[in-house]
């Protein structure tokens, strides 16, 4: 009986380590990653022994089943706790029949958001949710209006940095007022002596030091452009392949 027990609580802290192993090797950074990594294989050595160990095959994977259903419950029930409210903006396309229903809604539930009227028949409204439960708050409204929408989610400034200076060319579209795109920006880098290049991979190769800044770019006719990428312009305010499936063609 002594054995049984022992093996259950090694049996259970076991599928635990595993479950954080994996998670931080996805989530944390190379050091934390490796040193849990290497703990948990350690920790493995001692679970083996007890794995071979002379008792009913049943009982072994009775043990197993359940230590496992309760070790990853545990641990993904602590995550769920310590989780931080992310900010997420939800784009989302509605019937401009249904716009002030929407915008009653919103409001009851006092969560953020704009909107941009005239886009053809439909508004698109950009909502901004702060925590877990205006994110179900908001999935309920614009289900119940059979709104098309996609969610992103908001990043560090140094993040989006990193993002941007590892493409080669980065494009940035402001948007001056809700229902016009005005102008375009092109992220550059100039090196020391003058020269301007493209991409980081450039001024890294030039062997000289160099600075980043955005080049503003003059739009041109927007009547030259695909009808589809008209379209994301002005309900989306950029074009990106994912949303070739989103887009409201008018």
């Amino acid at each position: 009986m002594t054995f049984l027990i022992t093996f259950i609580i090694l049996s259970i802290i076991n599928v635990v380590f595993s479950t954080v192993r994996s998670i931080t090797t996805i989530k944390s950074g190379k050091t934390v990653a490796s040193l849990i990594s290497g703990g948990y294989f350690a920790f493995y050595n001692i679970m083996l022994i007890y794995t071979v160990a002379d008792f009913p095959m049943w009982e072994k994977c009775l043990i197993t089943f359940i230590c496992n259903v309760v070790g990853v419950w545990i641990v993904k029930f602590i995550e769920e706790k310590i989780q931080k409210d992310k900010l997420w903006k939800v784009e989302a396309t509605i019937c401009k029949t249904h716009q002030e229903d929407v915008c009653s809604m919103l409001n009851k539930a006092k969560i953020p958001y704009n909107y941009i009227e005239g886009v053809g028949k439909y508004t698109i409204f950009n909502v901004f949710c702060a925590t877990q439960n205006q994110s179900v708050a908001v999935k309920e409204i614009l289900k119940a209006y059979n709104a098309k929408y996609f969610v992103s989610e908001s990043r560090t400034l140094w993040y989006l940095k990193k993002v941007l200076t590892n493409k080669k060319i980065n494009v940035i579209i402001i948007i001056e007022n809700e229902r016009e795109v005005k102008s375009m920006r092109a992220l550059k880098y100039r090196l020391e002596n003058g020269t301007i290049v493209n991409s980081m991979s450039q001024a890294k190769a030039s062997g000289q030091k160099y600075e980043v800044f955005l080049e503003e770019i003059r739009e041109t006719n927007r009547e030259n452009i695909s009808p589809i990428r008209k379209a994301m312009l002005e309900q989306f305010g950029y074009v990106h392949p994912s949303l070739k499936d989103k887009v409201i063609l008018g």
